[in-house]
């Protein structure tokens, strides 16, 4: 039980990971794109 719970934190802990990721690539690639014009 306690490890299943603790799975649960990890999955979640990667989700929020990967959705900052790609956020901060969506960023950098937009400044880059203003930049770059």
């Amino acid at each position: 039980m306690l490890q299943n719970s603790l799975n649960i934190g990890i999955y979640n802990k990667s989700i929020l990971y990967i959705m900052n990721t790609k956020a901060l690539l969506t960023k950098t690639k937009d400044i880059f794109l203003l930049g770059g014009s």
